[in-house]
């Protein structure tokens, strides 16, 4: 039996959809509480604002990236085929979003110092991948400039993913995997 999910569940669903559809910024409480089949008093009794809704949104968001990552992390021993195949994940995940691209890095262009618990969750985030890709740098090489390398890594991954979301097209991340067997792979051989 399927168990109705709560409103709170629909009112986070309902964020889920129109945040990452249209923007943070673009979509009003009103939207989201018609959207989820609630009323104000619901949304307010579970969120007492859209800067907290659009925090737990993210929490969630987070949480769900994490568990993705460890399922990558566990791969022993991590091979450079892996890492490439990573970036052919970020062609899937664009595919299945319509090239909306990364929920932080959007949620960030509507925000500013005035949500400071939004801002310090999407950071904390963008730590998180970084220190990801720092990790698989260690996991291919003994090097000391894995956090170096990983950063590299980090930005190659970011910038295709950016700048596919701005063209609306997926072959700039053929482009960065490229770049990867070019020139960090070599790189990361050597140590």
């Amino acid at each position: 039996m399927n168990k109705k999910p709560s409103a709170r569940d629909r009112i986070l669903e309902s964020a889920d959809f129109l945040f990452t559809t249209r923007g943070y910024g673009n979509v009003g409480i009103n939207e989201i509480i018609s959207h989820s089949r609630s009323v104000k008093a619901t949304f307010y009794y579970h969120f007492k604002s859209k800067e907290l809704l659009c925090e737990e949104w993210l929490r969630m968001r987070h949480e769900k990236s994490v568990e993705h990552h460890q399922q990558w992390l566990t791969k022993n021993p991590f091979t450079a085929d892996h890492l490439l195949q990573y970036f052919d994940t970020l062609t899937i995940d664009l595919k299945s979003s319509s090239l909306r691209g990364c929920p932080f890095t959007n949620t960030s262009t509507f925000i500013n110092t005035s949500a400071p618990g939004v801002l310090k969750l999407i950071q904390s985030h963008k730590t998180f991948h970084r220190e990801f890709f720092t990790t698989i740098a260690a996991k291919l090489s003994s090097s000391s400039r894995a956090e170096d390398l990983g950063n590299i890594l980090f930005l190659l991954y970011s910038g295709a993913a950016i700048e596919c979301q701005n063209a609306q097209s997926n072959e700039l991340i053929e482009t960065a995997k490229q770049a990867i067997q070019a020139l960090l792979i070599p790189v990361l051989n050597e140590f």
